[in-house]
């Protein structure tokens, strides 16, 4: 509940939002606010409602793939297979038309499967006012930090140009379900191709953040996440199979030119 908002601000330049941003406990909208809500709006005495200075359009070309900030869930999933594959295993369809790339971004939950996939194809975040800077950045910022950034969109360097396999694994209540552990496997290379498969994994729910192993360093992983839903000592134990799962999964779909 929004007990604590009074004030709703919508300016019409990007300019005016980044400053009513600047103001403590005024939070930014991305969408209909359902990430607010979400996060409870503890603190939030005031909004920015971005709608007339933010797009919703996520466009794939031969070059990149630009998410602007108001996009919906469901219009980046329905843009491309693989971001559907991973955006349907972590919200269902009612949500993903309520939630936006930015809400989702100023969510920053640790066992998000779009965050983590953000990491695994090294997406860019450009915010107005600063420069562009990798999504591992993103995460380092504090609550109040990301509070501030005036989400633009988030631009994918290398997807979807280079041919990269993604494979999805994960634990949860119902298959429905939000993850308790996953783990999203990337293969890069290989099918009619000189270059042998690059691979790597990115695993959520064992700790604050997605973190990102190369397969050589997945026997050393190690869950800081001990809660009801889990230990650490069972979070640990499946977060290695699920990666090993996921990384042997996008290396075969590589290997066969599968997507």
């Amino acid at each position: 509940m929004l007990t604590d908002l009074q004030t709703i601000y919508r300016p019409d330049t990007l300019e005016e939002a980044a400053v009513r941003l600047k103001t403590p406990g005024v939070f930014p909208i991305y969408g209909g606010g359902a990430s607010l809500i979400r996060r409870g709006g503890e603190g939030a005495r005031a909004a920015v409602d971005l709608s007339r200075v933010i797009i919703s359009q996520c466009a794939l070309s031969d070059q990149a793939c630009q998410i602007e900030s108001g996009t919906t869930l469901e219009t980046i999933a329905a843009s491309d297979d693989q971001l559907h594959m991973v955006i349907a295993a972590e919200v269902p369809l009612t949500l993903r038309n309520a939630l936006t790339l930015g809400g989702v971004l100023m969510e920053c939950r640790p066992n998000s499967l779009l965050l983590a996939l953000l990491l695994g194809l090294d997406a860019r975040v450009n915010c107005y006012g600063r420069e562009p800077f990798n999504i591992a950045r993103w995460f380092d910022l504090t609550a109040d930090e990301r509070r501030q950034c005036l989400i633009q969109n988030v631009v994918f360097p290398y997807y979807p140009v280079a041919p990269i396999r993604v494979s999805l694994e994960k634990i949860s209540r119902t298959p429905a379900d939000a993850p308790i552990v996953a783990a999203l496997g990337f293969a890069q290379g290989g099918y009619r191709s000189s270059t042998k498969v690059n691979f790597y994994c990115v695993v959520c729910g064992l700790a604050g953040r997605p973190l990102r192993f190369q397969p050589a360093d997945l026997p050393n992983l190690q869950s800081q996440i001990s809660d009801y839903k889990g230990s650490a000592e069972y979070r640990t134990t499946v977060g290695k199979i699920v990666s090993q799962r996921a990384v042997l999964s996008a290396v075969k779909r590589a290997s066969e030119g599968h997507w």
